[in-house]
């Protein structure tokens, strides 16, 4: 049922303007989900990435074989449906002629625009957050990232084997097992790490690790591998992320077509209708999209020890 904005809803907004209105609008975080997603645009009800299996080595022609013929064929599909996201609100005829108050009423619109941004920013964040969860599996019959996707060549994995916390160790280890993927047939990739992302909680964390000129919390006088070498060249920490210890390294497949992709296919937008019976305002907004992983190597993460 429909609660509509009333005379009742402020109060203090039917005598004059008051000084502030406080608690309703804060600082917006950053879109950080379109640092990290490949964006389109989308006609269909849903879209789909078709996987592949490549060829694979050439092997030796004895003198007298024929040539040996290689196929490539159809792997798995990854579906994804485009979602509506709707909400508004009502205000009564005596709100919009009682209220006082335009710092309240005509920064209305703005603020629901404003609860869509940030819901388009959980929605992306629950990739992540359920990337682990055997509950929420891609194209391949798995979850984001564990350690026995199927593929062609055999089990592979884009997960730590043993679970640990964000460390110099951990993420040395998961950057090699970046650097070793191959692809569906056993094919070694160029493949590598472009951008860590982890919760608010390891900042501290995740800045000495990287930033530090010299090793991380040791005398030695050696070189930091991953400021030395450029090995992460981005990092950030992402507020939406549920899990404290869980942290991600994206791939420079990330942000492509096969990577991490989002469908716009509505893009978002305000409509006003009157209600003829009550002269009720609604304010509504929607927007229409869908967000996937076409390809588990486009990251590699842990959800800590």
């Amino acid at each position: 049922m429909t609660t509509p904005i009333t005379t009742a809803s402020f109060p203090k907004a039917l005598r004059s303007e008051v000084f502030a209105y406080t608690q309703l609008s804060y600082k917006e975080l950053p879109q950080y989900w379109r640092e990290l997603f490949y964006q389109t645009t989308s006609q269909m009800q849903y879209e789909e990435l078709v996987a592949g299996d490549a060829f694979g080595l050439v092997g030796v022609k004895d003198e007298t074989d024929g040539v040996s013929m290689m196929a490539e064929k159809q792997a798995h599909v990854t579906r994804s449906t485009h979602a509506v996201y709707a909400a508004g609100y009502v205000n009564t005829l005596e709100e919009r002629l009682f209220n006082k108050s335009k710092l309240l009423s005509m920064q209305r619109g703005a603020r629901l625009a404003r609860a869509f941004a940030r819901t388009s920013e959980n929605v992306h964040a629950n990739i992540f957050n359920r990337a682990f969860n055997a509950s929420y599996t891609f194209g391949d019959g798995s979850a984001w990232m564990v350690t026995n996707h199927a593929t062609t060549n055999g089990n592979q994995s884009n997960i730590l084997a043993t679970a640990a916390d964000l460390s110099e160790a951990s993420l040395e280890d998961l950057c090699i097992q970046v650097r070793k993927a191959v692809d569906n047939v056993g094919n070694r990739l160029d493949l590598r790490p472009a951008c860590l992302v982890y919760a608010p909680d390891n900042i501290p964390n995740a800045f000495r690790i990287i930033e530090s000129e010299l090793q991380n919390d040791s005398a030695n006088n050696a070189i930091n591998f991953f400021k030395g070498n450029n090995r992460v060249p981005k990092h950030f920490d992402w507020p939406y992320l549920d899990d404290a210890d869980a942290f991600f390294i994206l791939t420079d497949i990330a942000k492509t077509d096969e990577g991490l992709v989002h469908w716009d296919a509505h893009p978002f937008k305000m409509m006003v209708d009157n209600d003829s019976d009550t002269f009720n305002e609604k304010h509504i907004g929607f927007q229409i999209y869908s967000a996937t992983v076409g390809n588990f190597r486009a990251g590699y993460g842990t959800p800590g020890a």
